[in-house]
């Protein structure tokens, strides 16, 4: 009973978040904010979960400062739903790597998995609600399908977008793209 509620409270949590992020209310509070030192910071809180899942990971951060404007606490939802999904997926053992870059038109960051990949159906799906990387999953073992979801209205609400490069036993690879621009914040 306790498993339950605490699954059912997480899709009452994830469709409040879904349904939010589809109202036309929805605003991020973007700021002008070091992106190399907030992935550090963000990175550090999720290195636990990487230990205990027995990964190993390498992140690639320039040591320069990298401005854009962004929410941070949607940015986290993010990050965080993707560094999750890919301990949920994939084995101990997965390598993990992140890499921020930026050019003179966008700045990327590339979170990347050596995993177990996706089928080319499932990836063509896997932004839309309610769709998980393994549909042989059940409700006892997995999320709402609703995380990449919610990540890409996030990245559409920041003017940028997610994209994923993935093949069967192949890994994952997800490049989020903000546009670069002057802040007057």
């Amino acid at each position: 009973i306790y498993d339950s509620c605490i699954r059912v409270n997480g899709l009452i949590g994830d469709l409040f978040e879904f349904s939010k992020l589809e109202s036309s209310e929805y605003k991020i509070e973007p700021m002008r904010i070091d992106l190399s030192e907030y992935l550090r910071e963000e990175l550090s809180v999720l290195l636990p979960l990487l230990d205990s899942a027995g990964f190993q990971y390498d992140f690639n951060i320039p040591e320069e400062e990298i401005y854009a404007s962004f929410d941070p606490k949607e940015i986290r939802r993010v990050l965080h739903n993707l560094i999750v999904n890919s301990i949920q997926y994939n084995r101990e053992g997965t390598a993990i790597t992140l890499t921020a870059e930026q050019n003179e038109k966008e700045i990327r960051v590339i979170l990347r998995d050596n995993g177990i990949g996706m089928s080319k159906e499932t990836a063509e799906h896997i932004f839309e609600a309610f769709v998980r990387g393994d549909c042989s999953r059940n409700s006892k073992s997995g999320g709402t399908g609703l995380g990449l979801s919610i990540a890409e209205k996030i990245m559409k609400a920041h003017g940028g977008t997610i994209e994923l490069n993935t093949a069967e036993n192949a890994g994952c690879e997800f490049t989020l793209r903000f546009p670069k621009k002057e802040s007057k914040i």
